[in-house]
């Protein structure tokens, strides 16, 4: 269950919310009612101090702050190579698209809670399952699972996330995928 807060300060890119029982140092939150990215950077009893990497211009006490559950990251894999992205992964081209369709006037500004996926979902990428492996194997951090070939200079290797192990229960034959 994610963690709901509400706004009661706000300084600059600063946010100061309470309620914030359970959230985590880093985690990432979602800020007003805009949604807008932001990180906890300091926890005091209930209170989460958070960093908002967006404008805060317009939000308000009492506005909700939620805990996504997981830290502030960015997404790996092939599609990456070629793109344009702000500083928290938004891919700007895609959002420019996205604002272009609702307001022609406005496509050249990223407006305040936008988000797109910065990795195409649709597009197929050709797999290759790493030679032998197979299901029952056994796996743990860093082992290759296999490769997509993104450009003819880069390979993109999947591999089992850190702090990961087990037995393999299944491993897609060589085809093409999507995200």
């Amino acid at each position: 269950m994610p963690v709901r807060g509400r706004i009661v300060r706000i300084s600059g890119p600063l946010v100061v919310a309470e309620g914030m029982t359970g959230v985590q140092m880093y985690e990432m939150v979602r800020v007003g009612e805009q949604g807008l990215v932001g990180e906890v950077t300091r926890i005091r009893g209930d209170t989460a101090y958070v960093q908002v990497y967006e404008s805060t211009s317009g939000l308000r006490p009492g506005e909700p702050v939620e805990g996504t559950g997981a830290p502030l990251s960015v997404e790996l894999g092939p599609g990456l190579i070629g793109s344009i992205f702000d500083g928290i992964q938004r891919p700007l081209p895609l959002i420019a698209q996205q604002i272009a369709r609702v307001n022609p006037a406005r496509s050249i500004f990223v407006e305040r809670g936008v988000n797109a996926p910065p990795i195409p979902r649709d597009k197929k990428w050709h797999f290759v399952p790493r030679e032998g492996l197979k299901a029952g194997d056994k796996v743990s951090g860093g082992d290759i699972i296999g490769a997509v070939q993104e450009t003819p200079l880069i390979l993109n290797k999947v591999m089992v996330p850190p702090n990961v192990f087990g037995v393999l229960k299944w491993v897609a034959s060589e085809g093409d995928y999507s995200m």
